[in-house]
């Protein structure tokens, strides 16, 4: 009797495995056969799922932003400034999500549908931070005047910004430090309870 294979199971792990690879090793040394490998399966089966590295690659940025905006909708703090903080990777899965996007980022230049689809995702997670933003505003813990738009691109921005120094400069940028300029970034947006 043939072995039945969820197809969709199949795919996210084999993204899952890629986002990991690319993390430990960098794009450039990422290709489908090495995806195969840690895998523990063909090249053709890989083969099989995703047509190309291109499209292998753009659905591990799909698959990491997911990832991250679920997070995010998940948490059960939503302060603005746990928002921040979530993103950064000081554990093992934003580190990852954050490497895979640095490394991304190189190729976009080149490839102008991976940069419209990546202008798309992160149109997707400013929506997604504005809701965010406003749900805090209702509950009475982020000031009612403040720029909705202006502040969830505040918010990707420092994330961004800070991940990034963090992935290279773990040593200066440390927990304590971050949570200090995410503070002293986006404080005056926060409303402390009494």
């Amino acid at each position: 009797m043939p072995k039945i294979v969820d197809h969709d199971e199949r795919r996210t792990h084999l993204i899952a495995i890629a986002a990991d690879y690319i993390a430990d090793h960098g794009l450039e040394n990422t290709g489908l056969r090495d995806i195969a490998n840690a895998a523990g399966f063909s090249q053709n089966i890989v083969s099989h799922y995703f047509e190309s590295k291109d499209e292998l690659l753009w659905k591990v940025q799909q698959y990491v932003s997911a990832r991250a905006i679920n997070r995010y909708l998940n948490a059960r703090d939503k302060s603005l400034m746990n928002l921040v903080y979530l993103a950064l990777p000081f554990a093992r899965e934003q580190e990852v999500e954050w490497k895979v996007r640095i490394n991304f980022w190189a190729m976009l230049s080149h490839h102008p549908k991976l940069l419209t689809d990546y202008q798309e995702v992160n149109s997707l997670t400013r929506a997604s931070l504005q809701a965010i933003i406003r749900d805090e505003q209702q509950r009475g813990a982020a000031d009612l005047k403040a720029d909705v738009a202006l502040l969830a691109d505040k918010l990707l921005s420092l994330s961004t910004a800070l991940s990034t120094h963090i992935i290279l400069d773990s040593g200066y940028y440390t927990k304590s430090r971050c949570k200090r300029l995410i503070m002293e970034s986006i404080g005056m947006y926060i409303i402390l309870e009494q």
